[in-house]
């Protein structure tokens, strides 16, 4: 625990987590802190966001620190408490990100970010597209997600055992198609899943024809936890 110089605690409290709290953290956390999620209209007042509980403001952590790893669209964000050690990363745990289709840019989620850090998660956040809008083939997005997460925990030096899945939009979709193809291509297996408005699954229903597929067979692990927030 180190000072500011102004008499602050860097490190406020600690970070250790009961997985069974993590899912309550990472759905409050998501719901809490990125706007416009209910549309457009009207714009009302959210609450004031309390000082403890999953969605509360008492940190772990001041500030989180950013890094990059590869190139578009292979590559990844990796975001992480600032000034913690190998170690201190090693015992936390791993959030995969994924974003809505077109948002490569981290910023968009910033709010999300910066919370699930400061509470003490490392969170690797994939590219899996080229940038921008006008991508009209989406045959190489698992892939693409799969290798920027594999950059990722090898940038941050992890090897967890298990990850929490978060998605929202295709991310969401993505999301669902890691249960089967990260443990296929050797990554962590899923703690926990979320998935925040899904949209873009390319064989499912009215969406046909666009975003990635999902197989027919495809299911979760009767003890997994499963969210899912429309």
């Amino acid at each position: 625990m180190t000072s500011d110089g102004q008499g602050q605690d860097r490190v406020k409290a600690p970070y250790r987590w009961h997985h069974s709290l993590l899912l309550a953290i990472v759905t409050a956390s998501l719901v809490l802190t990125m706007p416009g999620i209910a549309g457009s209209g009207a714009r009302a007042s959210p609450p004031p966001q309390p000082v403890e509980g999953p969605g509360g403001s008492a940190y772990a952590f001041d500030a989180v620190e950013t890094s990059r790893s590869g190139n578009l669209p292979t590559g990844a964000w990796v975001f992480a408490p600032e000034g913690t050690s190998d170690v201190e990363r090693g015992q936390m745990p791993v959030v995969l990100l994924l974003h809505g289709f077109g948002a490569t840019d981290p910023q968009t989620y910033r709010g999300w970010i910066s919370h699930l850090v400061r509470r003490g998660h490392i969170v690797i956040y994939p590219d899996y597209q080229p940038e921008g809008f006008l991508v009209f083939d989406q045959s190489t997005f698992v892939a693409n997600m799969l290798a920027g997460l594999e950059q990722g925990l090898d940038k941050a030096g992890l090897e967890p055992e298990t990850i929490h899945v978060v998605g929202h939009s295709l991310g969401a979709v993505m999301g669902a198609a890691y249960l089967r193809a990260g443990p296929l291509d050797d990554l962590p297996p899923v703690a926990s899943l979320t998935l925040i408005a899904p949209g873009g699954c390319s064989t499912c229903g009215t969406t046909s024809g666009f975003g990635v597929p999902l197989p027919d067979d495809l299911a979760a692990p009767e003890e997994l936890l499963v969210n899912i927030v429309v």
